[in-house]
């Protein structure tokens, strides 16, 4: 059951010093974040995890693909105009 929770999102947004670790800098390191979490995202749909990669899996509604789209984006909505911005520049 615990692949069906959602992790706890941080309280407080990682420094920049932390992203340019993780992503690169400058505004790689924002485009770079925004594909990996679009990406994930995907992933979640598909209702991949780290367990279930390299397993053959069923196919899933596209109800349940959609809703899990939004689960995904409820933490993030406020921010998900500015993904769309980083992701055309």
């Amino acid at each position: 059951m615990a692949a069906l929770h959602l992790p706890r999102p941080h309280t407080e947004p990682l420094s920049e010093s932390a992203i340019t670790a993780l992503f690169g800098a400058g505004v790689k390191a924002r485009k770079n974040l925004a594909w990996a979490w679009l990406e994930e995202g995907r992933r979640r749909m598909k209702g991949l995890d780290d367990a279930t990669e390299n397993t053959q899996r069923m196919a899933i509604p596209v109800e349940v693909s959609l809703r899990r789209r939004l689960q995904w984006n409820e933490p993030v909505i406020d921010k998900l105009p500015e993904v769309g911005s980083v992701r055309v520049s």
